[in-house]
């Protein structure tokens, strides 16, 4: 025991002496002064910075001598494995809460048991007084408790009957929750990525458990959900705090401690841990306990201490979110191959599919959000070394020379905080899974004060660069206001607007065209024939009888007719939707395969690249809009005929077509010189010939008497027929509002680009639904939507 407390003694007085700033070279006693070291400016210049032993950062698969990334990849493999084999095999092993504990408690047992047999092999006799009998033991109590209640939290969710894909859907609340609280542990800060994956992680994990729960018709539903999420909160205090305990004693390669040591010490409270909780349940200890026992049990137990011994190891040499991220993966083991083939609880559906990709998914993007917030940390921290080189001499001595051994004031206190020291500033590690997210850092480290600050609103690069060199040639006045910040806030006005009138136009098709019985075609024919009487206006108005000349040249319209074509067509299949049925929410939810299809089709025009990232965002944004989709059609998410029907292949039709046409229109504007009005009236004099085109075309080809304008119907009790045949005051509000919305998109895109103006489309989802579907349709609210 003394032998432990000299040796905690001389390693709280090593960590003095280097917060003080003494070094690390020679062991000092606390009442003999040392000399002082003082280096000039010209000297701290001149010599090369080296970082201290204990913050040279050292890759993980070099911590494990002997192997390399090889036996790394195989571990995690291993893990991945045997984490959602544990799973499968707790929900038939713990049936009771009396076995449920039981298997805890063994797992506890045999795990000190093997934990002990190792630190006899590799530290012999002496190793076991140095484990029990130390002030770390103390230390890793509260740890240890939290595992222990966690591991009794999810036993008790297993005996009432909730199933191994919905624990580990409500398990990646794990990762969220963690980034939550190390914020408020660690003092960390994370990017904007890592948020959205964060927030896109746990809603689709939540929606995944309450879909899977209906599905099975689990009626214990809520209340085992509660104990995972509790089970998932112990573990999370847990995993941080063993991880702080890990990487303290693993940053410093003289003091490292074998990781059988450590893991006996946690194991040896959760031993006692369990046990309470065994006298807390009415069955103590004892042979009887695994009277009921079979071999399911035992393989349980097996799988839980092999899943926490190489949990623990991946937390001590890699993070708590490494660890994660696999558990992440282990949901697509457990749910496609376990809980479906194995165990037999239903058979899912094609929601619940979706939900358990993009879960895995949203995984992703936060690991790779963290790699890149890795580098810019790095980045910064060696300009922080930089800095460290030109401070003044007298803040190394000012350290020493004020330091007094009678103060009662921590030796913090005295230090400028404002300024990291080369013992501070630790470098960033860049693997893949960032080993030192968690490690303790000083305040002038926080992510927030490293990165580089958002810039101002005139500095946004929201405009198209190219269009903005082009234009700067010919009115270098209008680029001067429209690059300023008052030019940049009307551009962004004129965006919101566009988003208005995009929801708007879709809620008063869903109210008014589905209901009517006009000719489908004759919206589009008005539509396209009112825009080209504006923009003629507009160019009498501001340019004359020369500006007319140029909008009505034959040989503009000539080369603009596809594209004017596919958009007369992408209106034409918009308005068939709406008569065949379709809901505002459906056009608009499968409307979102546009930002995805306008990024493979920009390829092939613009020759523009997308890195990885990029495809797994444009992929989990599939996959949702599709889920949201086939919720509005089932609660349960169970596909429906109509999903399948020919209102929504005319929605994709139109999709494809307004995709197309609108990539090849902001080709044709942006390389052009006319003004957006003259551009506009150019091919809307082709969409206006189109159709005329596509009255006769769809009055013959469709099955629907109402598309035919010559055929009569009944409108009010009265048999009429003609173009606009059933039209009143709000099939104007329709044309009004439509004509609006396709103004305020050929200028967004004119001046941003097609990609803004298809992401701010995405807000006018929400729009959509909360006021179309819910307020208007009195659709009954589901928080899983």
């Amino acid at each position: 025991m003394s032998r432990a407390c000299g040796n905690f003694a001389m390693v709280v007085d090593r960590k003095l002496q280097r917060t003080l700033g003494l070094g690390d070279g020679v062991r000092r006693s606390r009442t003999t002064p040392a000399p002082e070291v003082v280096k000039t400016k010209e000297a701290l210049r001149r010599s090369p910075v080296q970082a201290p032993p204990a913050a040279q950062s050292v890759p993980p698969h070099r911590c494990w001598p002997g192997r390399g990334k090889l036996a790394w990849m195989m571990l995690f493999g291993v893990f991945l494995v045997v984490d959602s084999s544990k799973y499968l095999v707790d929900v038939k092993a713990m049936s009771s809460a009396h076995i449920a504990q039981a298997v805890v408690f063994s797992q506890d047992l045999l795990s000190v048991i093997l934990c002990l047999l190792a630190v006899l092999r590799y530290e012999g006799v002496k190793g076991i007084p140095a484990t029990f009998c130390s002030m770390e033991l103390l230390r890793c109590f509260p740890t240890a408790a939290l595992f222990s209640l966690g591991s009794a939290s999810m036993a008790h969710a297993f005996s009432l009957g909730v199933g191994a894909a919905t624990a580990v859907a409500l398990n990646t609340l794990y990762m969220p929750m963690c980034a939550f609280v190390s914020r408020w542990m660690f003092r960390r800060a994370y990017g904007w990525l890592e948020i959205h994956a964060l927030a896109l992680l746990t809603f689709s994990s939540l929606t995944f458990c309450e879909l899977r729960s209906r599905v099975i018709g689990l009626r214990s539903g809520i209340q085992g959900a509660t104990f995972v999420i509790l089970s998932g909160i112990f573990a999370c205090l847990a995993c941080l705090l063993a991880e702080r305990i890990f990487k303290q004693r693993h940053a410093q390669r003289e003091e490292v401690e074998r990781y059988c040591v450590q893991k006996a010490r946690f194991d040896f409270w959760g031993l006692l841990t369990s046990a309470l909780i065994l006298f807390y349940l009415g069955e103590p200890p004892s042979p009887q306990l695994y009277r009921d026992w079979h071999y399911i049990q035992v393989g349980a137990v097996l799988l839980r201490v092999v899943q926490t011994l190489m949990g623990c190891l991946l937390v001590k040499h890699w993070s708590t979110v490494a660890k994660a991220v696999l558990q992440c993966l282990s949901m697509l083991l457990v749910f496609f191959f376990g809980d479906v083939a194995f165990l037999n609880r239903g058979q899912g559906n094609l929601c619940i599919y979706m939900l358990a990709l993009l879960v895995s998914l949203a995984a992703f993007m936060y690991q790779l959000g963290r790699r890149q917030t890795a580098h810019l940390l790095q980045a910064a921290s060696e300009e922080s070394v930089a800095e460290t080189c030109e401070s003044e001499a007298s803040f190394s001595s000012f350290q020493r020379t004020f330091s007094d051994p009678t103060d009662n004031r921590g030796g913090r206190s005295l230090l400028q905080r404002q300024r990291a020291s080369t013992e501070e500033v630790q470098p960033i590690d860049v693997q893949v899974c960032c080993p030192s997210e968690f490690a303790p850092v000083s305040p002038s480290q926080l992510l927030s004060q490293r990165l580089p600050r958002l810039p101002e609103v005139d500095q946004l690069e929201l405009l198209d660069q190219g269009w903005l060199a082009q234009e700067r040639s010919r009115n270098s006045q209008f680029v001067a206001w429209i690059s300023s910040k008052s030019g940049v806030l009307v551009q962004l006005l004129c965006v919101a607007i566009f988003v208005f009138f995009d929801s708007a136009r879709t809620i008063v098709n869903d109210q008014f065209i589905r209901s009517a019985p006009i000719v489908s075609q004759s919206v589009t024919f008005a539509q396209f024939g009112a825009s080209v009487v504006v923009g003629l206006l507009v160019t009498g108005l501001v340019d004359g009888l020369p500006g007319l000349r140029e909008a009505l040249a034959w040989k503009d319209v000539l080369r603009s007719f596809p594209v004017a074509a596919c958009f007369s067509l992408s209106q034409t299949f918009t308005i068939m939707a709406y008569s065949a049925g379709v809901s505002g929410m459906e056009n608009t939810v499968v409307g979102n395969v546009y930002l995805p299809l306008s990024a493979l089709l920009s390829r092939w025009i613009f020759r523009r690249s997308y890195s990885f990232l990029e495809w797994i965002a444009l992929t989990a944004l599939m996959l949702s809009a599709s889920v949201f989709v086939l919720l509005q059609q089932s609660p349960s998410g169970q596909v429906s005929s109509h999903i399948f029907s020919t209102g929504i292949l005319f929605v994709i039709l139109s999709v494809c077509m307004s995709c197309l046409a609108s990539m090849l229109s902001e080709k044709i504007m942006k390389a052009g010189s006319s003004p957006f009005y003259i551009q506009k009236v150019t091919l809307d004099i082709g969409s206006f010939l189109t159709s005329i085109v596509m009255l006769f075309v769809c009055g013959v080809a469709s099955q629907r008497p109402n598309d035919a304008f010559w055929k009569t119907r009944d409108v009010s009790g009265r048999m009429e027929a003609g173009i606009f045949v059933a039209w009143d005051a709000r099939m104007v509000l329709v044309l009004v509002v439509t004509l609006l919305q396709n103004w305020l998109a050929g200028l967004v895109a004119k001046r941003l680009s097609t990609v803004i103006r298809s992401s701010a489309q995405q807000i006018s989802l929400l729009i959509v639904y909360f006021v179309g579907d819910i307020w208007l349709n009195h659709v009954v609210f589901d928080w899983t939507l």
